[in-house]
């Protein structure tokens, strides 16, 4: 499916280009139309993540990007038994290097498991 949107997307972009160019726009000015265009394809998917109230434009989002290990964790929260939550909260551990990420995941995960006695020791030396 995303091959069929993204031959679509480009053809448009082609045949734009195309057009602009034969009427012999500015430089300038076509990049300023492109600009505007892919502002208006990305903005869809920037206001579903952060500006609206509406969660079944949400809710159909994650579900559609749910291959991703994030995502994958929001479904299984949403969806999922608890050994699933967990599976998903594990398969982003593995798949951010990140250490921050990591280990804000370890630590949910921890909850998640009732087992906060778990886990790195070497905050207790940071903090003493």
């Amino acid at each position: 499916m995303k091959i069929v949107n993204l031959t679509f997307f480009y053809g448009a972009v082609i045949i734009l280009a195309i057009t602009l160019s034969l009427a012999g726009v500015r430089l300038s000015i076509s990049l300023g139309i492109f600009a505007l265009f892919a502002i208006g394809v990305i903005y869809r998917h920037i206001h579903i993540l952060y500006r609206t109230n509406n969660m079944e434009q949400v809710d159909k989002w994650v579900k559609k990007h749910r291959k991703e290990p994030i995502f994958a964790a929001l479904y299984a929260n949403a969806y999922e038994t608890k050994e699933e939550q967990i599976r998903a909260v594990d398969a982003i551990i593995d798949y951010y290097k990140q250490p921050a990420v990591k280990y804000n995941y370890q630590f949910i995960k921890a909850i998640m498991e009732e087992n906060l006695g778990s886990g790195n020791k070497n905050w207790q030396r940071t903090f003493s």
